[in-house]
């Protein structure tokens, strides 16, 4: 699978890049958020990554609501969500 990045020198923004995502998911997830997390080459400082900041959200539902989907996709954020039971 091709990289959808290239791979850049680490970037001190990134944290705070995270912490601000984290912030417009929280009141989206709400109240099925049981915690969020910086995962990925991005959350390890120093290291050399693909500039895109992954997060993981635990939630406790086994369902993907619709206006979640609609919220995320509003504020720009892409890719999977991925439901484990």
């Amino acid at each position: 699978m091709a990289l959808t990045s290239s791979i850049t020198a680490y970037d001190p923004r990134w944290p705070q890049g995270y912490a601000e995502a984290a912030g417009q998911l929280a009141p989206i997830l709400e109240p099925s958020l049981v915690e969020i997390h910086h995962v990925g080459s991005t959350a390890v400082p120093l290291l050399a990554a693909k500039p895109e900041i992954d997060i993981l959200a635990i939630v406790r539902t086994s369902e993907t609501p619709d206006s979640w989907l609609d919220s995320l996709g509003t504020l720009g954020f892409s890719r999977g969500v991925t439901v484990c039971s």
